[in-house]
Order: C-alpha cells, then structure tokens, then sequence
C-alpha cells in the first residue's frame, strides 16, 4: 500500500490533471474522507485558500483567455504541454511541472494572442495543420476559424499548395473532392466533398486521429457536419 505521505506527493502531482475527485479516490486507493484530507494539505502546500474548487473539465485543454504553459527545447523551440483557467492556476501548476532544468513561460491563450501564434507557425514555418494542433492543443475548428481570421484582416486569398490539398483530388467531372489515402497499402477512400473547405477540414481530422478507421467510423457523421457548418 502507498504510504500517506506518498499519496498526498501523487495527489499533488495530479492535482491540475483533468481526473475527476472519484477518478483520484480511485487511483490513491482512499476513501472520500481521506480524500478530503489529502486534498486540504496539498491546496495549503500550493498556497491555494481552503474554498479553492479544482475544474478539472478545464485543466489541459485549450478555453479562450485562458493560461498556458510553453516549454523550450535545447533549439529555442517550443509546445504548449498544458493550459490553466487563470494565472495563479497556472503559476501553481508549472511549481508542479518545473525540473529545474527546462525553460518555460506562462502567456495567456487570447484570441489574438493565438492567431499570431499559430499564422506565424502556418505560413512562416510551413507547418502542417496536424503539426499545429498538436503544439498548441487547439481544436481544429479553432484553428481553422483563427486562420479564415486572419486570411479576412490582411485579404489574403485562400490559395491552396500541394501541401496543403494532400490526399484531396478534385474529379472534373463532377466538381467534387474526394479523401483518399493509402492504409496497410491499400488505397481508401474517406468520402466526396463538394466544397474544397469542408474537404480541408476532413483531412486534417483524419489527419489529426492519424486515419483511425475506427474514429472515423464512429464519428464520420459529426466531422463532416461539423465542417459543412464551418464549426
């Protein structure tokens, strides 16, 4: 059995993750009231006021005007590993994640904030939408709203590369795009798009769940509403 003290260290450590207070009891084998006590140390050893209520629905994922934390790599390079409701939130949580060794910095997700982030990224680094996604933990209609922002404030057409219509081709015959890519080498198809858009933001959905039959299967239906609906 893991001692109190050791609890209450894992407890801590888990205290901005998105568990919920049954998920915790659960993995630290403890009873509610024990929970409860665990709970009040570690929010004293945080700086926390005892009526702090953690949201762990909101812990790591991306909310507008929220916090997140960015981590540098030896390259000047970095990704957002998690985000927090607010600043204290967040200071609390990097005392958590820091090591001593890596670099990071605290920045608040605003719109523009992200847009200038991310566009930067986009069209000046070339990353790919999958690759984006992944460093700043943003849903992909975020981004792509972000994007058609930005495409709007400086009248940049929405012209389309190689690189960006991979796996999509245009049949002539019948103006529709079709989603096709090889899997276990086998070529298969992921559907007809009549708009290049909704086409985009497909694939970069498939993309995104690294062409998961069994994702796509279970939530084809919502993805392509979702981006005929541009949400």
């Amino acid at each position: 059995m893991m001692p109190k003290e050791n609890k209450k260290d894992e407890l801590k450590r888990l205290f901005y993750s998105n568990l919920t207070s049954i998920e915790l009891q659960r993995r630290l084998d403890i009873t509610n009231e024990e929970y409860q006590k665990l709970l009040h140390d570690v929010k004293e050893e945080l700086g926390l006021p005892s009526n702090y209520r953690r949201t762990p629905h909101r812990y790591g994922k991306y909310v507008k005007d929220s916090y997140f934390i960015k981590k540098y790599n030896n390259h000047g390079e970095f990704e957002i590993i998690s985000y927090a409701p607010t600043l204290p939130d967040a200071e609390n949580k990097l005392q958590i994640l820091d090591d001593g060794i890596s670099v990071f910095e605290i920045e608040q997700a605003t719109d523009e904030h992200m847009k200038k982030l991310i566009t930067k990224d986009y069209y000046e680094n070339n990353m790919i939408w999958s690759d984006i996604l992944r460093k700043y933990q943003i849903p992909y209609h975020k981004f792509y709203d972000l994007l058609n922002e930005y495409k709007k404030e400086n009248g940049l057409e929405d012209t389309r590369t190689a690189k960006d219509t991979r796996y999509i081709y245009k049949y002539k015959r019948t103006g529709r795009y079709l989603i096709r890519k090889n899997i276990k080498g086998k070529p298969k198809g992921f559907g007809y798009y009549k708009d290049i858009d909704v086409a985009v933001k497909v694939r970069d959905y498939l993309e995104d769940i690294s062409w998961n039959l069994n994702k796509w299967k279970n939530n084809r239906e919502k993805v392509v509403e979702e981006a005929e609906n541009g949400i």
